[in-house]
């Protein structure tokens, strides 16, 4: 068993890391700390990490968690999208979505109610999604006229940090 005593006059440090301050590469963070620690001639120091925060590295569209939208037009039939994995952005994601559906069924973000609306200029629609981030009540919502604006407003935050506190 090893025990550690500290035998020095040198106060103790406090260290926290940040993974903006590093640089990422292979799945190994190398960090540029924030100030310089340096042990005297003669002396042991021990360097702890008290706090540290990453980069989130789970995407907020996942495979086979909420990746699904399926679109059933009363004209067009059954469609299913697989929405790819990443961490989308409201408008990355409405992009993508409208890439999709090559644009017959048209995204749209409203920056005033913070709300996700779905527009189809030839058919009503019922979406169901199995994705969490949409707005939805339910797994499913219908069309009127074409139109669909979702009941809450999205969430595409996801986590931006994972925090770490020992």
């Amino acid at each position: 068993m090893t025990v550690y005593v500290k035998n020095t006059p040198f106060s103790s440090e406090n260290l926290y890391l940040d993974s903006k301050n590093a640089y990422y590469v292979n799945g190994v963070y190398t960090f540029n700390l924030d100030k310089e620690f340096t042990a005297k001639s003669q002396a042991n120091m021990i360097i702890s990490v008290k706090e540290a925060r990453f980069m989130n590295a789970f995407a907020n569209i996942r495979t086979n968690i909420n990746d699904t939208i399926t679109i059933t037009g009363f004209l067009s039939g059954i469609n299913t999208y697989i929405i790819p994995e990443d961490y989308y952005n409201v408008e990355q994601f409405c992009n993508k979505f409208n890439d999709m559906t090559a644009n017959s069924i048209i995204c749209s973000y409203s920056e005033s109610s913070l709300k996700l609306t779905f527009t189809s200029l030839t058919e009503d629609f019922i979406l169901s999604s199995s994705s969490n981030v949409l707005g939805m009540l339910n797994k499913t919502a219908s069309s009127t006229l074409g139109i669909l604006t979702m009941p809450l407003i999205m969430d595409f935050s996801g986590l931006d940090y994972i925090f770490v506190k020992i």
